[in-house]
């Protein structure tokens, strides 16, 4: 991924957030017709050390499920949109472009297919605990059978990559004044508000260029 300087984003915090707050990551993989992407919501465990791992299940259906062990690449993306240079204030408007902001994080990876039960029902106890716990009314795997949920499991395979390498770009307009990032985000408000409060949050909490209105 080409990454400039500016908006190369390291801070391991920020990272762990995005992913977290939007998981559905896309996986490519090599294979002898050539690439294939699937997309899947994944679980990043840090662990103590290294990069940590990425857990995901998919079907025994799917070609993936036989895929031997390789490196792959997982993509994260978070908020992102169009950006007119209608809201500059810096320069002439005859002398701007639009652009687009977005934050992704790309991770290499090592991946194996694992197929083991127990595996498999601590990692979807884990995922549906995760999304439910914030759910009124809320659902959790108790409330199925055990003979239904064995043969479930039965159709899944996991998937376990052991990061190797992290990339993150955050591209939030950090070349532009204090004054155009102000009608930018004037600007995303009633366009797209999620990518205003990410930019507002990032621009405050990482640059302390712009302090969030009272």
């Amino acid at each position: 991924m080409y990454v400039p300087d500016r908006f190369q984003q390291v801070d391991h915090l920020m990272i762990q957030e995005l992913v977290d707050a939007y998981p559905m990551g896309t996986l490519v993989v090599p294979t002898d017709a050539g690439f294939e992407a699937h997309h899947l919501p994944f679980e990043w465990d840090r662990g103590a050390s290294g990069a940590g791992v990425l857990r995901s299940h998919i079907a025994k259906a799917n070609d993936l499920s036989r895929t031997p062990p390789c490196e792959a690449l997982v993509i994260f993306q978070g908020p992102n949109g169009y950006i007119s240079p209608a809201w500059y204030v810096s320069k002439p408007k005859d002398q701007e472009v639009p652009t687009w902001n977005y934050a992704a994080v790309h991770m290499r990876a090592k991946l194996r297919v694992v197929d083991d039960q127990a595996w498999l029902r601590e990692l979807l106890q884990r995922t549906v605990s995760r999304f439910e716990s914030s759910l009124t009314p809320s659902w959790y795997l108790e409330g199925i059978s055990e003979g239904y949920f064995s043969r479930l499991l039965k159709a899944i395979c996991g998937l376990e990559l052991e990061v190797i390498d992290v990339q993150a770009k955050w591209k939030m307009s950090q070349n532009r004044t204090q004054q155009d990032l102000s009608g930018i985000f004037g600007g995303l408000e009633s366009t797209q508000p999620d990518l205003a409060a990410f930019m507002r949050s990032f621009h405050k909490v990482v640059q302390g260029q712009i302090e969030t209105p009272s």
